[in-house]
């Protein structure tokens, strides 16, 4: 920038030395061009690795908020989430329903067949949650085999309904363990 602008105080001067100031100030402009691409990409270049980076984030986000076994939302997703539902409510008078539950006897069936069979069996009841009650409510893994279901704007009755379609359907599977094929007895869950 100084050097242009010493460049253009040439032509102040006599025409004749108008000729070596142009070469100047296009030898400089080529300079400024060049530089100026290099900060370019120089941008672009780190503005990929921003971009990265926040997709990494985001990606870290998610699996903090997954649980591993069942690829349900967890504990720590669940807390935040109810925080903002129950703040939601407040401010809209939208009720806000909980569901907690329970598989019944789960330290029994590890026991008997195996934490390979346990981790089944929560696969299961995960996935007959989500079949049940996913789009009316958030499902949760909450812990061990327990598992919690927002409902946000749904009724005490719909809720009930929607809970004993999953509980009704879970009970009348029959299970086989793998390995031994020993029928499990019918894996049942309580609710609250």
């Amino acid at each position: 920038g100084n050097a242009l602008e010493g460049a253009s105080d040439n032509f102040a001067e006599p025409a004749a030395s108008h000729d070596e100031a142009i070469r100047a100030l296009c030898a400089l402009t080529r300079t400024m061009i060049s530089k100026t691409q290099e900060v370019e990409s120089e941008l672009r270049t780190r503005s990929d690795a921003i971009s990265g980076l926040m997709a990494s984030l985001q990606d870290a986000r998610k699996r903090a908020d997954t649980d591993a076994l069942t690829g349900l939302s967890n504990r720590r997703a669940f807390e935040r989430r109810l925080g903002a539902a129950v703040e939601r409510s407040k401010q809209t008078g939208v009720a806000c329903t909980l569901a907690i539950c329970d598989i019944d006897h789960f330290k029994m069936i590890n026991d008997q067949f195996g934490h390979e069979t346990g981790d089944r069996v929560i696969k299961l009841v995960a996935e007959n949650f989500e079949q049940f009650c996913s789009g009316k409510g958030d499902v949760f893994r909450f812990g061990g085999e327990e598992y919690v279901i927002l409902f946000t704007g749904i009724t005490g009755g719909h809720v009930f309904d929607c809970i004993e379609k999953a509980r009704a359907s879970l009970e009348c599977r029959a299970l086989v363990h793998r390995e031994s094929g020993t029928a499990l007895d019918n894996v049942t869950f309580s609710t609250g």
